[in-house]
């Protein structure tokens, strides 16, 4: 997984203790465009998470080369708690659902899309 940095660090680190080997890109590059995000996670082959919109612009719209998978996380209108606690019970069926595909995670279902 690669972590956006407008993403939460503490509900990323709750929820994928052990599921998945994580990188922030506040480690990695503080500070990067979001096309340079979007070409680390394709370098990198992990699946981006992220609440930013631009990047299905980019994928879809720009037609960048996508990375393997992403999760854009909209949990607009949620206490932080709240966010925190859903993310956690929701992040291992994510994990299935991302490869290849663009993912929506709202306080609803999932959706998700084929990526290009």
């Amino acid at each position: 997984m690669l972590v956006d940095q407008c993403v939460s660090r503490r509900m990323v680190e709750q929820a994928l203790r052990g599921l998945a080997d994580t990188v922030f890109v506040s480690n990695v590059a503080r500070g990067a465009a979001d096309s340079d995000v979007l070409e680390l996670a394709r370098k990198q082959d992990r699946i981006l998470i992220t609440e930013d919109y631009d990047f299905g612009t980019l994928i879809f719209g720009d037609r960048r080369p996508p990375p393997p998978g992403l999760i854009h996380l909209t949990l607009d209108g949620m206490s932080r708690d709240q966010r925190d606690t859903k993310f956690a019970a929701e992040i291992a069926h994510l994990l299935l659902l991302a490869p290849g595909h663009f993912v929506v995670f709202s306080q609803h279902a999932p959706r998700s899309r084929p990526l290009p």
